[in-house]
């Protein structure tokens, strides 16, 4: 597999030449790992921070959820025979 780069290297090399399992390695080096977060938090942004309560806004409280009033269906039900 012959890659060709955006621009070239200071020695002049426009393309890498790849075996099929060559390119599979670093193409799986660039893919993260499961369940790792993949933006992180720095100052007063950060989970334990002090002042982050500060500068972050709490959630809405939900409030308690009333259910649908129940409607007698319009259908008629039909008996089997």
């Amino acid at each position: 597999m012959v890659l060709q780069l955006k621009s070239a290297y200071q020695d002049g090399t426009t393309h890498i030449v790849l075996s099929p399992l060559q390119f599979m390695q670093r193409l799986a080096a660039l893919v993260p790992r499961p369940r790792l977060h993949l933006i992180r938090f720095h100052g007063v942004l950060a989970p334990h921070a002090k002042l982050r309560a500060a500068i972050v806004p709490h959630p809405a409280r939900a409030k308690p959820a009333i259910p649908p009033p129940i409607m007698p269906s319009t259908r008629t039900l039909r008996a089997r025979a």
